[in-house]
C-alpha cells in the first residue's frame, strides 16, 4: 500500500502521485491561490520524537521550501492558509508550557508572530482553523473542561492582532470550519454528547466593519 498525496481529474478519473511518502507522514495540505503550489503539514519521528514542519510545494519542479519548523517540546496541531496565499495561521501544543498557541507566519519569510495563548485547562482546539474569505480574520475554537463538561466556542481574530471576537457559538467540540466563498456563511461540524455529530452553518457572524469618521 502507497501512501501519500495524489491529484484526481476530475474529468478523465487520471491519479497522479504529488508525494509519496515512507518515513514521515503528510497532512492538512491547501492549495495556493495560483493552483501551482501546495502547503501542508509534514510530520517524521526522531528518536522517539515527533518533528513537525510547515512546507510549501512547486508542483512543476517537485522541490519543497519549510516555511516552518517546530521546537523541540512543540507540537504543531493545525495549520490553516490565507484566501490569497499570503500567511499561515497554526496552532503549537507546547508540552513544557503546557500551553496552546496560534501564530501567524508570513510566506514570504520572516517571523511567526503570537496572537492567542491559552493555558491548561484552555486549549486552541485541533481542526477548527480557518479564515475568512477576505483573509481579514482567523477563526479557531477554544476548548474548556470543567469537570464532566466541555465546551468549544468559536472566536475571530485579526491577524493584525488585537483582542479575540466570540462568534455567539458554544458546543461540546467544533472543527472542519469552512468559509463560503462569498464570506457570508461558514460551516462546521458539531458534537453533542458522545454519540450526536451533525453539521451545522452560521451566518452575519464577524464583526462589522466601523465605518470611516468625518472630520
Amino acid at each position: 500500500m502507497r501512501h501519500g498525496l495524489f491529484l484526481v481529474d476530475a474529468q478523465t478519473g487520471d491519479v497522479t502521485p504529488v508525494v509519496i511518502w515512507e518515513d514521515r507522514a503528510i497532512a492538512i495540505p491547501d492549495w495556493f491561490p495560483d493552483g501551482k503550489r501546495l502547503l501542508y503539514l509534514s510530520q517524521h519521528t526522531e528518536a522517539g520524537t515527533i518533528i513537525g514542519a510547515v512546507v510549501i510545494r512547486d508542483l512543476a519542479t517537485g522541490q519543497e521550501k519549510v516555511l516552518f519548523q517546530a521546537a523541540s517540546g512543540a507540537t504543531i496541531d493545525d495549520v490553516a492558509l490565507s484566501p490569497d496565499g499570503k500567511q499561515v495561521a497554526l496552532t503549537l501544543l507546547e508540552k513544557q508550557t503546557r500551553s496552546s498557541v496560534l501564530k501567524l507566519l508570513p510566506v514570504a519569510g520572516g517571523e511567526a508572530s503570537e496572537l492567542v495563548r491559552s493555558k491548561e485547562p484552555e486549549v486552541i482546539v485541533g481542526d477548527s482553523l480557518s479564515w475568512s474569505s477576505d483573509s481579514r480574520y482567523i477563526v479557531f475554537g477554544k476548548g474548556r473542561s470543567t469537570g464532566q463538561e466541555r465546551k468549544t466556542q468559536l472566536l475571530a481574530i485579526s491577524p493584525s492582532g488585537g483582542e479575540p471576537h466570540a462568534l455567539g457559538l458554544a458546543m461540546d467540540s467544533v472543527s472542519s470550519v469552512s468559509f463560503e466563498p462569498n464570506g457570508h456563511r461558514l460551516a462546521f461540524v458539531a458534537r453533542e454528547g458522545k454519540d450526536k455529530v451533525e453539521v451545522w452553518a452560521m451566518e452575519n457572524f464577524l464583526p462589522t466593519p466601523k465605518a470611516a469618521r468625518r472630520r
